[in-house]
């Protein structure tokens, strides 16, 4: 770095630096980073700078991003009572002062894939500055802002009432890609064949008059469903824990697009641990199929299988 004094009390000099950006952000055509100096002194907070471009304009900043920088403009230096530096920012008045150099090397690896749902301004695990990992379909772009339009994964959420009225989350919502057709309805399991199991649903938001009576995994449909009035009452006659390859009974019909599903489950016989019934969101009726279920089984759980 090299420097040139403007000003012994003001503390203004002219510099040239080179740095690796750790934050990026422009807003009313002010340009924001956050520099790392390039001689490994990473550790040292007083070594961070602040720059700051005034007249950036409209100019996308993506390719500024986890990049090495050269940088020529007036920094400002703040100093303790000791006289050791304690903050400073660097001035440049347009985006000429600005040289990117080579891209430093990634470090994404060792992200976790944050899902789409969390990037809200109601989320106080992020900051700006903090880089994440998301996955998704690019569904646009737009070259001069250099912003991206990503699809997620779908994102399914699961509520619970006692009365209808007030609804409480059920867990947190859960990312599963499926395609845009699938299946939604009742799903009921009981590990043996005997029919001491039974469940009964009221308050059905679909017309289940309209269902489909599937076996899961293509599997006969073993049970029974009784419809009186606007009550559906389900007998399997077996089923599994749908771990691997799912058997049970599924009262469904197709879903396209973003849609829901609400019933109450009134009553419920078991006659295992294991047995559980509720609603089921599945791509397909094949046995290993994606799917996310709001179930009954020792309490109330939202359970994805991507």
């Amino acid at each position: 770095m090299s420097t040139d004094r403007l000003s012994d009390t003001k503390n203004f000099s002219w510099v040239e630096i080179e740095g690796e950006t750790s934050f990026v952000g422009a807003d009313d055509g002010l340009l924001t980073l956050e520099l790392l100096p390039s001689n490994g002194r990473k550790e040292n907070a007083a070594a961070r700078m602040t720059v700051r471009v005034l007249d950036w304009g409209n100019q996308p900043t993506a390719q500024l991003s986890n990049r090495k920088l050269r940088l020529r403009g007036v920094c400002e230096r703040a100093f303790d009572e000791n006289g050791e530096p304690t903050t400073a920012i660097l001035w440049m008045q347009a985006a000429q002062q600005l040289t990117p150099l080579e891209f430093v090397k990634p470090d994404g690896s060792a992200l976790q894939v944050l899902p789409m749902f969390n990037l809200t301004p109601g989320n106080l695990n992020l900051a700006w500055g903090r880089k994440v990992l998301v996955r998704g379909t690019v569904i646009s772009s737009d070259a001069k802002s250099g912003a991206v339009t990503l699809r997620g994964e779908d994102s399914f959420y699961a509520y619970s009432s006692s009365d209808g009225a007030i609804w409480n989350p059920v867990g947190s919502p859960v990312p599963v890609a499926m395609e845009d057709s699938i299946f939604a309805g009742l799903a009921i399991s009981a590990v043996t064949n005997f029919h001491g199991m039974e469940a009964t649903f009221t308050q059905v938001s679909a017309d289940v008059s309209e269902s489909l009576s599937v076996g899961l995994g293509n599997t006969p449909t073993n049970g029974a469903v009784t419809l009186t009035g606007a009550n559906v009452t389900i007998r399997p006659g077996g089923g599994n824990d749908w771990d691997g390859t799912d058997m049970g009974l599924f009262l469904c019909q197709p879903l396209v697009g973003d849609g829901e599903i609400i019933a109450r489950l009134e009553s419920l016989k078991t006659t295992r641990p294991s047995d559980k019934a509720g609603l089921m969101m599945r791509e397909s009726l094949n046995a290993d199929a994606p799917y996310v279920t709001l179930v009954m089984k020792n309490g109330t759980r939202l359970d994805p299988r991507p």
